[in-house]
């Protein structure tokens, strides 16, 4: 068990006069006695982990953990996950984890301690939701937002807080890339030109964390790049087209990868194997040592009884890495009940909620994905599988051509929108691993 050490510091410590909001550190609530601590330092001597931590209140904040390395954090606290299974102690005694920043330390120190006496209590639960954290999540998180060097990006004349408004920085911190921004660049004359960039992150040579932008390519990359158009298949067209990760391998610079497409700047996503590891779980589903090698192949494996955290909806798929979201997924799901994705549960009034699990179809641009997009298809439940289904109006058409001519059917035309597939909320698991390194694009 990690030894526990409550941090004493010199006397000349002083706080400054205002917490600094951009900075974040680790809260602690032990379930087992309802204590709320803050992380001060983590410390790993020979093999024995050690933490040091401090009460959540305002004359210690000189002394709070910065969290600018999550994944230090998650190796900690996983290791701590395996010593108390290995232990046979009471999982009650490894605290809950809360990702806070420095100004909201009191406030959420002390609704977590209110959940002693009142652990069902809707609207504290509701407050300190957003914070909680898991091992699994902050294993994704690649590119801590602590360390981008964003004042950069400022001035390249990037609108920061609109990015931070859009969530730009969370998709930058697991590795995806933002949507297009516009940035104004004074040219010689006084002349301002406008350019659109999608944003990623990279680690230089030296481990510092910085940032990639790429434009807009007028034409697709699979058109113009001869090896693409020598290897890939009408079907891998289609399959990137509509924003799937393709089912086997590619190599790029050297190294094999998964690959995607990103539709808005053209260009093909390369996500190296090396950098992608695989978890011991997916939606709560054990993955050994065969269903690994299968993933490493870029390959896809069948899990049953899966399960959302917090939702006892089981259901069953295909599970593969995903290059968009940078995390596996499973397609083609099949649940026990009938399944609204939270995401669109949310924007929707009751009565629309009530319709959807009657069978109508609803008009997806009245809805977003969980890029902030309007969806681009409608939607509805599909029967047989209880699954959030987008609606091909053109496949449909060209199905029922086929059966009017015994055709055959025709590729759907180029500038046709892919669906937004429906978001599938990942079931968090006690014990994770970590991404040990970025896309290269």
């Amino acid at each position: 068990m990690a030894k526990k050490e409550k941090q004493t510091e010199p006397a000349e410590k002083t706080m400054p006069v205002r917490p600094d909001p951009n900075k974040e550190t680790i809260l602690l609530r032990y379930p087992l006695d309802g204590s709320v601590k803050v992380v001060s330092a983590l410390k790993d001597e020979k093999g024995s982990p050690s933490l040091i931590w401090v009460e959540p209140s305002g004359k210690n904040q000189p002394r709070f953990y910065e969290c600018n390395n999550c994944r230090e954090v998650a190796n900690f606290f996983d290791m701590e996950y395996r010593r108390a299974f290995a232990e046979n102690r009471d999982r009650k005694t490894i605290p809950e984890l809360y990702k806070v920043p420095f100004d909201k330390v009191g406030l959420i120190g002390e609704e977590l301690r209110k959940l002693s006496d009142d652990p069902q209590n809707a609207v504290i639960l509701e407050t300190v939701k957003k914070y909680r954290t898991y091992t699994a999540q902050l294993n994704r998180i690649t590119f801590d937002i602590a360390r981008m060097p964003i004042a950069e990006l400022a001035a390249e004349g990037f609108d920061i807080e609109q990015m931070k408004k859009d969530g730009a920085f969370k998709l930058l911190e697991v590795g995806r890339q933002t949507k297009l921004y516009p940035v104004k660049a004074v040219q010689t004359g006084h002349i301002t030109k406008e350019s659109t960039y999608s944003l990623h992150c990279f680690f230089d040579q030296n481990g510092e964390i910085g940032f990639k932008a790429q434009s807009a390519l007028s034409e697709p990359e699979y058109r113009t790049d001869e090896r693409l158009r020598r290897e890939l298949t009408k079907q891998d067209i289609n399959d990137l087209r509509a924003k799937k990760t393709l089912n086997r391998l590619m190599q790029h610079d050297g190294e094999y990868c998964f690959v995607g497409f990103n539709k808005d700047t053209q260009r093909m996503i390369y996500v190296p194997c090396k950098d992608v590891r695989i978890p011991d779980y997916i939606f709560g589903q054990f993955i050994g040592p065969s269903r690994k090698q299968e993933f490493e192949r870029g390959g896809s494996v069948l899990l049953e009884n899966c399960n959302y955290s917090g939702n006892d909806n089981h259901f069953s798929g295909h599970a593969h890495f995903d290059v968009h979201r940078r995390d596996y997924v499973v397609d083609d799901p099949h649940y026990e009940r009938p399944y609204l994705p939270e995401h669109i549960r949310t924007q929707m009034p009751k009565e629309e909620v009530d319709k959807y699990f009657a069978g109508e179809v609803m008009k997806g641009y009245r809805y977003k994905g969980r890029d902030g997009r309007p969806f681009t298809q409608d939607f509805r439940l599909n029967t047989e599988t209880n699954a959030c289904e987008f609606i091909d109006y053109q496949k449909q058409a060209a199905s029922l051509q086929q059966t009017q001519t015994q055709g055959p059917i025709s590729d759907p035309p180029e500038s046709m929108e892919p669906q937004e597939a429906p978001y599938m909320a990942p079931h968090i698991p006690e014990e994770g691993q970590d991404r040990s390194q970025g896309p290269r694009m």
